[in-house]
């Protein structure tokens, strides 16, 4: 299925990201580039489930418009069960502000991972 960067592929998500690294949040970038928030469909899984004999679901996500979307093909959601992961380490960090951000970038280099400071002063890359 083609869901890639939300739908609108591989690299136009390349492209959302640097307009995140201009200080752009996900949402922000994708409308920038002439694109809906989330162009994903759930057409195709859908028809997957209705193929499997699938007649209802707990979806796992903390999206509530990916239940909207399956709905809208006639799949019913019987919960939406959010994943909670508490916060440790770097993405701690990174939730208590741009000051943490700024520490989380440090760390992150320490690490041998590479973050953009605009990326982390929205909170992206968590």
């Amino acid at each position: 299925m083609q869901q890639e960067g939300r739908g609108i592929g591989l690299v136009n998500k390349i492209r959302a990201y640097q307009l995140q690294d201009a200080g752009f949040d996900t949402y922000d970038a994708n409308l920038h580039l002439g694109y809906e928030p989330d162009e994903r469909d759930y057409e195709v899984s859908a028809a997957m489930l209705d193929k499997l004999g699938v007649q209802s679901v707990r979806l796992l996500t903390n999206n509530p418009d990916k239940v909207t979307q399956l709905e809208r093909f006639s799949v019913k959601v019987l919960e939406r069960v959010p994943l909670e992961v508490p916060p440790t380490g770097v993405r701690r960090i990174l939730l208590e502000g741009e000051e943490g951000a700024v520490r989380a970038q440090a760390e992150a280099v320490n690490e041998g991972a590479h973050f953009s400071v605009a990326s982390l002063k929205y909170g992206k890359n968590q």
